[in-house]
């Protein structure tokens, strides 16, 4: 069972550290090249798709951690269950809250719930 944690908390790690260099390196680069090119509509179609990749990146690390809560349903206790059952609700609102983050530069990202 300690692996399947320790799993769960490299998810986490990874979700963060991609948050982090989303919003400290690459949201700023494609910020200042969408500012410098005069609306061109190449740099605005290479912004709106940098932007909108954001989500599916976590969306992908997300289900890897879905797919190790299927076993540990399996074999976990109760509380356990409800638990997993309660993040499972949840996901899709953070995803969501987190997509509509990356909307507007410079926010703070979505706290998930605890």
């Amino acid at each position: 069972m300690s692996s399947i944690f320790k799993k769960f908390e490299a998810s986490a790690a990874a979700v963060a550290q991609e948050y982090e260099a989303f919003s400290r390196e690459t949201m700023p680069q494609v910020m200042l090249k969408l500012l410098e090119s005069n609306n061109s509509p190449e740099v605005i179609v290479e912004f709106q798709q940098t932007v909108g990749e954001f989500p599916h990146k976590i969306q992908r690390t997300f289900s890897r951690v879905s797919e190790e809560m299927t076993s540990l349903k399996i074999m976990c206790s109760d509380e356990l269950y409800q638990m997993i059952e309660q993040f499972e609700e949840l996901k899709p609102m953070f995803l969501i809250s987190l997509f509509l983050e990356t909307q507007v530069p410079g926010k703070n990202p979505p706290q998930a719930p605890i």
